[in-house]
């Protein structure tokens, strides 16, 4: 992993062939934040677990993609759970045909590179379990 920042929290963050893209980015948050994150990027990855959320039976309906993807969107956060870094992501991928999938990111390999914009918020925020769905979504209950 490089990166490179100007100084105002906003950093360019390069993944590298092998690198495990989640805790790749939860371990640099870890290193360089303090507060929630917004992150998105592009590349190309394999070995990537995605999932769809139903709320109906509170599962993930989850696939698994081992083929090498281009990395056409990663849309995500971060933010500090139990005093370590989380990261949220949603991605959309495509395969030799073109095809597009997304969903939930579980887990990813970078399979050529991964370049990512991590800004910094300052934003002091967690997650807490919620009832109605049983996921642990972003806790506000203290904002002014």
């Amino acid at each position: 992993m490089k990166w490179k920042n100007n100084g105002n929290g906003m950093f360019l963050v390069k993944l590298e062939q092998g690198d495990e893209v989640m805790a790749s980015l939860e371990s640099f948050v870890a290193a360089q934040g303090n507060g929630a994150a917004l992150i998105h990027g592009i590349g190309a990855i394999k070995d990537v677990e995605i999932g769809y959320f139903e709320l109906h039976t509170k599962v993930y309906h989850k696939r698994v993609i081992t083929e090498d993807l281009e990395l056409l969107s990663f849309l995500g956060n971060a933010v500090i759970v139990e005093g370590k870094p989380v990261v949220h992501a949603h991605v959309v991928v495509s395969d030799q045909t073109f095809a597009a999938q997304g969903g939930h990111l579980f887990r990813a390999t970078i399979a050529v590179t991964g370049e990512f914009f991590v800004q910094f918020t300052g934003i002091g925020v967690t997650r807490a379990t919620e009832d109605f769905c049983g996921l642990r979504l972003l806790n506000l209950a203290d904002n002014a």
